[in-house]
């Protein structure tokens, strides 16, 4: 191996390593966020959304995957809340306007988006 493909593939290594240190750390920090979780807003997701989201958000169904880190319907905190608060037009979400408290329908919205992959982590 000539030095200049030696260097090649060790750049190449190292960036490999770099992109998976940090994809695990994000995926990590997700795992993490989900494991500080507030027991009352377990309580709610397992209550009302894990039936058709699943227990880790990773439903069959790629409209209802929380995992995949494609957001139909917008992906900011404002966005995942309406979507809870208000449903969505056209399919079995419905509103949890009237069910749940604002500050709970914060809650979740921060819950379902920390079951979000990386897209390094998806594989």
């Amino acid at each position: 191996m000539s030095d200049h493909t030696f260097i090649q593939t060790k750049a190449l290594l190292q960036a490999t390593l770099v992109g998976a240190v940090i994809g695990l750390t994000l995926f990590g920090l997700s795992i993490a966020q989900q494991a500080q979780a507030d027991p009352a807003t377990v309580k709610l997701y397992k209550t009302h959304c894990q039936s058709c989201h699943m227990p880790n958000g990773n439903a069959r169904a790629k409209p209802l995957n929380f995992t995949d880190s494609e957001w139909k319907h917008g992906s900011s905190h404002r966005e995942i809340a309406a979507c809870i608060r208000d449903g969505v037009k056209g399919t079995a979400m419905r509103p949890f306007k009237d069910k749940l408290k604002p500050a709970e329908i914060d809650a979740l919205a921060d819950y379902v988006k920390a079951f979000e992959k990386p897209a390094d982590a998806k594989n």
